[in-house]
This record gives C-alpha cells, structure tokens and sequence, in this order.
C-alpha cells in the first residue's frame, strides 16, 4: 500500500494477514518493498501517524486546535486501529523490566532509563524502542503521551541488548501560553517505553522539582486573546500597534477557551475589538464550555476604518475558579484583549 496519509482499514484489518505500506516513491522504493515481500529484508518502519479505525474517529471539526479536537497519538481519547509508531517484522522481540537511575529530577539533571531487549524469534531483525512521558498532574492540559526518544536496535536471532535513553528536565518543558515562555512544572510523571504509543511495556514514575503554575488570576490585568488553552475556529490574522497577535472568528460559534480562572473580585467584563462587517456582532461569555451557561454578552458594531472599540458588561456573581469561553455568533471580527474589572 502506498500513501502519504492514513486510510480507514477496518475491514483490511480484519481480513488481510499483514500490510505493507510505504510512502510514494522511485525505483529504488520498488526495489525495498521488493526485497521485504521476498523475504531478503526484514520491515523496520514505524508509522509517524495515528491511524483511525473509521472516519468517525477523526474531528468534524477540522478547524479546531489538536487539544479540543483530540487530534493525534498526543490527545485522542479513541483506541487507533494502527497506533503511531506501530510496525511489525519477521520476528518477536521481548522487553525486561524498565529501570531508572533516579526517581527524583531537578531542573538541571537527567534520569537513564533502562530496558533489556531480547529477540525471541530465529531471524536478524531491528526493533524500534521508544520513549514517552505522561505527565500525571497539571495545572493545564497535558499529552495522554508524548514521544520523548526512540532508538532503533538490530539483534540476532535469540540476542539481548540493553538501551539506554538519556531524559532531561528540559525534555519535560511545555509553552506556558500566560508567560508566553517554556516551563518545567513540578509533578510527577510516568516514564514508559515500548513497541509504539499503544503497546508499552515498561512503565516507571519519577518526581519532578520545578515550577509551581497558578491558575490564570483575571485582576492581574488584560487578558491576550492569543493566550487562549483551547480554540475552535480561530486564527492570527494580524498583530496591532503594540505587537499582540489579532485573532479573529472563521466562522460563526467560533470559540476561545481560558481553563482554571481565578475570579476573585472580578464584577464586568470587556473586550477591545474592530468589527469589520455591516452589522453588529454579538460576543458571549460562557462557563464551563463553549455551550455551558451564559455569563454576559456583548454587541460589537461596526468600526470605522479598523479601528477598536472597548465594550464593557457586568457579571453575575462567578465560582472562585471556573472554566470561561468566548464565543462569536458570527465573523467579522478581530479581538486583541479580553479585560475583567474589579471594584
């Protein structure tokens, strides 16, 4: 099989005792999966994608961010017909139990992961070994998994090898959107290696000494639209005067998403926006999810010559810490800053 892309093969699947499958290539791609058919080579390979059993696995929503949308090995909740990094070969291989060289890990360290392979079978093969994390607690929304190293290994019939991988604190940073700057948060975190992203086989935990993340304080000042944790149907369109990125509705319902707000003190609510339509355009605060209850509304009219408008509503009285969605009933717009007053 030849694709650049994964494909639904349910009924394949089910049926066919093996595929192969290749990206599109020459001559010398035909000559390799000659070679591989005939038996004078053994297949190697690992998906770089998640292959979904049907397409109902896949998002409607093709516009939505890969978090909201589950998109990839990293964050979908469905079981993969082909997980990423699967593939098989001529033989079998057996894993030993996975060992660290320490459990704890401080910002300017590292941790050796250890795991004996061995091939059980009668045919010189290469195996891929890979590494992942999963970070267990977060103050944000974290990967189910995520791949961190891999190592591809050739052993002969019945031969063992042990691999070593080499994690780094800084392996473990994410973006924080509020900093707008890479973070090691504290926490722990499972370390796990196997087959692919579906088929680990070694699992280990280790401590993590970094930074502590507070929610997003709302009276700590205007809020960047780009520092969103979730969207749907959103794009940078621009950046203003001063440099902040401009988003801007694709389509109606469009949403941004702000998790873990503390709304200590915070009485009304106020967006700086053009509206480059021919009719006003209502904007919604939401809680909990972009179709959970209704906070307060705003209408955006018209602007001249793009130029922003501030509008101001008041709030009901909110929980300490709630999840906030803005939501645009239509396009047209384009949103800098989100503000939440205090007395």
């Amino acid at each position: 099989m030849h694709s650049t892309h994964p494909y639904a093969l349910d009924w394949e699947d089910s049926h066919l005792p093996a595929i192969l499958w290749t990206v599109p290539g020459g001559e010398p791609t035909r000559r390799a999966v000659a070679e591989v058919l005939f038996g004078e080579q053994s297949p190697a390979g690992r998906l770089p994608q998640t292959w979904y059993r049907s397409d109902s696995d896949v998002t409607t929503e093709p516009d939505r961010d890969t978090v909201a949308g589950e998109w990839t090995y990293m964050y979908t909740r469905r079981k993969p017909l082909y997980a990423f990094g699967h593939g098989l070969t001529y033989t079998s291989f057996s894993y030993g139990p996975l060992r660290l060289s320490e459990t704890q890990l401080r910002d300017d360290e590292a941790v050796v992961a250890s795991i004996e392979v061995r091939n059980t079978g009668f045919r010189k093969c290469a195996e891929v070994v890979q590494l992942y994390t999963r970070q267990l607690s977060s103050a944000v929304d974290q990967p189910n998994k995520q791949l961190r190293d891999f190592q591809k290994i050739t052993l002969s019939a019945q031969a063992g090898r042990t691999v070593n991988f080499l994690l780094r604190a800084s392996d473990l940073a994410f973006w924080d959107v509020r900093t707008h700057g890479w973070v090691v948060e504290a926490g722990p975190h499972e370390v796990c290696v196997g087959r692919s992203s579906e088929d680990l086989v070694g699992v280990a935990t280790i401590t993590v000494h970094g930074t502590t993340l507070d929610g997003r304080k709302l009276a700590d000042g205007p809020v960047p639209a780009s520092s969103a944790d979730l969207s749907a149907g959103i794009a940078i369109v621009d950046t203003d005067t001063d440099g902040r990125p401009v988003m801007s509705p694709l389509r109606p319902e469009a949403w941004l998403g702000f998790r873990r707000c503390s709304t200590t003190g915070a009485q009304s609510w106020a967006v700086v926006a053009t509206n480059t339509g021919g009719r006003a355009v209502t904007v919604r605060l939401h809680a909990d999810s972009p179709d959970g209850p209704v906070l307060s509304l705003l209408a955006i009219p018209p602007t001249v010559d793009r130029r922003s408008v501030t509008l101001t509503a008041g709030l009901p009285s909110l929980p300490e810490r709630c999840d906030l969605f803005v939501v645009f009933a239509d396009t047209g717009l384009r949103l800098t800053t989100i503000t939440f007053a205090t007395p």
